[in-house]
């Protein structure tokens, strides 16, 4: 009598059909495919933002070096009539006939008329290597015209290269 009694129990007892755990699966699929374009999609948002402030921290840093370096200048040379800056002096840096040049991903002060290609002596970072903490210089221009130097550069991400940001600079010399 008890097989009798679990057979009927069996039979009457409902489970769910093929259909309903198939619809079942696919909107938990659906659900979950949704939850991980959100979490890509944010996780871009972050990554950017991170960038965005970073960048403007090390560019803050950067103008300061710059400005302290550009406002004492004196005896400034200009490549042709596009008034972009070849050379220039600045007693306190100890720059003679000096010229920023990138390396590496880092802007340096080349302090004398000496080549560019090895940092030795005469090329000195601007700033520390630390400031560049998630990124690095990929473009710098310097004008000058009437007392004025004016200029650019570009900040690149080190681990994403599709993130960039361009900065412009001023600054009046003192000198």
């Amino acid at each position: 009598m008890d097989k009798l009694k679990i057979k009927r129990k069996l039979k009457s007892s409902k489970g769910f059909s093929l259909l309903e755990t198939l619809v079942a699966l696919i909107i938990v699929l659906l659900v979950a495919s949704c939850v991980t374009i959100g979490i890509s999609a944010s996780n871009r948002v972050y990554k950017r933002s991170l960038f965005v402030s970073e960048s403007d921290l090390t560019a803050s840093t950067i103008d300061i070096g710059l400005s302290d370096v550009l406002r004492y200048a004196y005896d400034i040379n200009c490549a042709d009539d596009t008034n972009t800056v070849s050379s220039f002096s600045n007693k306190n840096y100890s720059i003679e006939d000096g010229h920023f040049v990138i390396k590496q991903g880092f802007l340096y002060i080349n302090t004398t008329g000496e080549p560019d290609d090895k940092i030795g002596d005469y090329l000195k970072p601007l700033i520390g290597g630390s400031t560049y903490t998630a990124s690095k210089m990929t473009d710098f221009q310097l004008n000058y015209n009437d007392g004025e130097f004016t200029g650019s550069y570009t900040l690149q991400s080190k681990m994403y290269s599709d993130l960039s940001k361009t900065f412009t600079f001023s600054f009046r010399t003192i000198s």
